[in-house]
């Protein structure tokens, strides 16, 4: 599961950057045109359920939203480099 991996990255004490946009995933799946309809719909379940577990309280460390480039790469960089 996507979440175990998320968490055991953090475990580890390591940054992990998380970017899930449901439509953007999608299409990127679809217009590959490599995954089955099958495969699709599982990759979209799992990044749901990250989703999920992005909202839940304390599960994340920094929350970037990228609405304005300039701000969004400075609260970046400061955080990394803050982690290190």
């Amino acid at each position: 599961m996507a979440i175990d991996a998320v968490r055991a990255v953090a475990d580890e004490g390591k940054c992990c950057i998380l970017d899930i946009e449901l439509q953007v995933l999608e299409e990127r799946l679809r217009n590959r045109g490599t995954e089955s309809e099958d495969a699709i719909q599982a990759r979209l379940k799992a990044a749901k359920e990250e989703l999920a577990y992005a909202a839940e309280e304390g599960s994340h460390d920094k929350v970037i939203v990228n609405d304005d480039l300039d701000t969004a790469y400075e609260q970046f960089r400061k955080f990394i480099v803050d982690c290190n």
